[in-house]
């Protein structure tokens, strides 16, 4: 396990951050991964918001409201998985973070497959919206 994996048992155990706090230490490179990670998580999170619960299709890319039948259930679809997307960002964050198992960079794998299969049901989801000509 990793410094920061025992950092927080390490929390757990002595119930205090400051007892803890000389055994912490990541590399720079990790810190910038963390940071990026749920930078980017906030980010979709911020956009999957706005789209579903906001209805603010505008900020969805090449979108034609002329082509849509039913604008509340494109931006239900898209800020859904919006959000799925920005979850899974964060959780990836988290893995980056604690380091739990050796290989767990693997997971960037998982994430990426996951991450096209949210996309695949997105257009596919948004399509059901579309107006037939």
């Amino acid at each position: 396990m990793t410094d920061a994996g025992q950092f927080l048992i390490g929390i757990l155990a002595a119930g205090s951050v400051n007892d803890c706090l000389c055994t912490f230490a990541m590399s720079p490179e990790t810190i910038i991964s963390v940071f990026v990670l749920l930078y980017a998580a906030g980010v979709v999170a911020l956009f999957g918001v706005l789209i579903k619960c906001y209805g603010r299709t505008d900020l969805i890319a090449g979108y034609d409201p002329d082509k849509i039948a039913d604008e509340e259930g494109v931006a239900d679809v898209i800020g859904t998985n919006a959000l799925y997307v920005a979850g899974l960002t964060a959780l990836l964050a988290a893995v980056e973070l604690i380091q739990p198992f050796e290989g767990y960079r693997s997971l960037w794998i998982v994430y990426l497959i996951v991450t096209a299969v949210l996309t695949i049901r997105l257009v596919r989801g948004a399509r059901k919206y579309e107006a037939s000509e």
